[in-house]
């Protein structure tokens, strides 16, 4: 099943297009892993490996991801480190990074190796928070917890696929709300944002990436980089608010998807014009677990970084 994901998409819901859109032009620029820091690489999975198969690990130890068509990975235990691997397009790792950790209380903090910023490193936070939701353990770095409340609340797995998220925890409900400081619940349990567009800046004929402005404002606890969402029974819109005033804000669309079949064969019922109602909520995208958005994870065993064949699209273990 997994492999005929892998080989052709199937939509999974509205707007994950939004998730992968920003690695698109990264996949082209992507390169194999040196022979010296694949060793490396190496020597950390068996590490890593062996702590997991050999010692007894508390509930937030072991394997996380995030993304959706080609997720990211992460793993730890705090007795042997932590290791980071990932590729936006291929099936083995095209960017690492390995190091100490320390837990403390409910904070995990970092030491990696590499730096952000060199070829082939996967970027990590310094410092992540242990977030539970209901069975559900999340990593969240502490200055992106009004951005992970934000995904709460917008009930959309495009939002929430972009935390870590434990891999054993995939096919688990997400009942009631993240253990969030109590500032975040306010955010998390207001109602939907309700907005119309009121222009379209296109800036040029042939714009093909409009500003969409916006009804509602910061006095409407919007803020920037908050999702708003049409659909109908043809298409499907997630826009990104960029701006934000007392009452207007700004906002350009970064993901879309179209249904097919004779009733949507009438583009122009699909276009948001203004007048064209959206909202901060994904209005039933929202399934209950995430387990059906990891389609074509990267292989940690994968020889080859540019190896596609099918029996490398498996679930990875380091079991």
């Amino acid at each position: 099943m997994i492999n005929k994901l892998c080989k052709s998409i199937v939509p999974l819901g509205l707007f994950l297009a939004a998730v992968a859109a920003p690695f698109a032009t990264y996949a082209q620029r992507e390169t194999p892993i040196p022979e010296e820091l694949n060793k490396k690489l190496l020597k950390w999975r068996d590490l890593i490996s062996n702590s997991l198969k050999n010692q007894p690990i508390n509930e937030w130890e072991g394997h996380y991801t995030y993304g959706d068509h080609h997720p990211d990975n992460f793993v730890w235990t705090e007795e042997a480190g932590f290791m980071a691997y990932a590729s936006d397009h291929y099936s083995a790792p095209t960017r690492v990074n390995f190091g100490r950790v320390s837990f403390k209380g409910d904070t995990l903090i970092l030491d990696p190796e590499l730096k952000a910023g060199e070829a082939n490193v996967e970027p990590v936070a310094q410092e992540y928070a242990a977030v539970l939701w209901g069975e559900v353990h999340f990593l969240v770095p502490p200055s992106e917890f009004e951005k992970f409340a934000y995904a709460v609340h917008s009930e959309s797995e495009a939002n929430l696929v972009g935390f870590l998220l434990k891999m054993d925890d995939l096919e688990k409900p997400l009942d009631g709300l993240p253990d969030l400081p109590k500032r975040f619940r306010k955010i998390m349990k207001m109602k939907a944002i309700e907005a119309r567009i009121l222009s379209i800046n296109k800036g040029s004929e042939n714009d093909s990436d409009p500003i969409f402005e916006l009804s509602v404002g910061s006095r409407d606890l919007v803020q920037k980089g908050m999702s708003f969402y049409y659909s109908d029974d043809c298409s499907s819109f997630h826009m990104i608010v960029e701006s934000v005033e007392a009452k207007r804000s700004a906002a350009r669309i970064i993901g879309s998807s179209r249904r097919y079949g004779e009733e949507c064969l009438d583009e122009k019922e699909s276009m948001l014009e203004v007048g064209t109602a959206v909202s901060s909520k994904a209005n039933g995208i929202f399934r209950g677990t995430l387990g059906r958005v990891r389609t074509c994870p990267v292989d940690i065993y994968a020889k080859s970084s540019f190896a596609m064949t099918s029996e490398r699209h498996q679930k990875p273990s380091l079991l």
